[in-house]
């Protein structure tokens, strides 16, 4: 059965193909979403991963004594304008923003009278040594400067999401009068 109406024939036919299709369609973009976040989630990673190894921070301290102390100070604290990059004061301005974010702070603007200047590794390697200043653990991997892994790490004193929790303590026995 068709029916004449202002945009021309409509049969039943292509109704029910269009609706499959349609069907069809929201089924992909579905599991295609689903797959998606379930690759974030699995690849999400924080700073308590251990994301840098102690030999990178190192590495880091170096380039920092080189390149930022002066401004920033040998512990971190910060002066005049230069921010302190240890502490609260690192975890208000960093508590959960990405690694990528601070990766492209300090290599698009850093050292402030030569910015850009700090190669990719060079970069990575002073955030890992922030990152150990600021007592987050090392790992077994070193940090790599790969903009899409370092937009995965956040930058968190909280533990991982999937650890487990800390076992509870069995009660203490009543002494017996």
């Amino acid at each position: 059965m068709s029916r004449s109406g202002k945009f021309g024939v409509f049969d039943q036919s292509s109704a029910t193909n269009w609706a499959a299709l349609i069907a069809l369609l929201a089924a992909f973009l579905t599991v295609g979403g689903t797959i998606r976040s379930v690759r974030a989630a699995d690849s999400q990673r924080t700073t308590m991963d251990g994301v840098f190894t102690d030999a990178q921070a190192a590495r880091g301290k170096a380039v920092y004594s080189q390149n930022c102390a002066s401004c920033h100070m040998d512990d971190l604290s910060g002066s005049g304008q230069a921010l302190p990059l240890a502490g609260d004061a690192f975890m208000e301005t960093w508590d959960g923003q990405t690694v990528a974010d601070l990766n492209d702070l300090v290599h698009n603007t850093m050292p402030q009278d030569k910015p850009g200047s700090l190669s990719a590794n060079d970069t990575v390697d002073v955030i890992s040594y922030l990152l150990q200043f600021n007592k987050f653990p090392a790992g077994k991997d070193e940090l790599k400067p790969d903009p899409a892994g370092l937009k995965n790490i956040l930058i968190s004193k909280k533990a991982p999401a999937d650890a487990a929790p800390p076992p509870t303590p069995a009660p203490s026995p009543t002494p017996s009068k």
